[in-house]
């Protein structure tokens, strides 16, 4: 890898090995009914859902979920989905990750 600051010459630099972690949680999207999670506007679906350390609803909380679902297309439908996942309990607390996506 190389280094380029303003009017400095290239430097090689070492960095170090990075860290891997395996994420498994589980996003509970629900759209209409008592526990909304998600609101359509138009071809828009608006999510706050939260993420569950299991797949059933009544799991331990770990975080939400924030973002957009953008349906369009002409021929064939698309999405465009956009996701930030923060975490606000356990090992990753305070820590979140950014989806974008597109899905035909």
């Amino acid at each position: 890898m190389a280094y380029g600051g303003y009017y400095s010459k290239t430097e090689s630099r070492v960095f170090n090995l990075r860290k891997v972690t395996n994420l498994r949680f589980f996003f509970h999207g629900i759209l209409g009914g008592e526990n909304t999670t998600a609101v359509t506007v138009a071809p828009i679906v608006v999510d706050h859902a939260p993420l569950t350390v299991g797949p059933e609803p009544t799991s331990k909380t770990i975080g939400n979920a924030q973002g957009l679902e953008v349906f369009a297309g002409r021929d064939t439908t698309t999405v465009v989905v956009y996701l930030d996942f923060g975490f606000t309990e356990g090992e990753l607390n305070g820590s979140s990750i950014s989806v974008f996506s597109r899905n035909r």
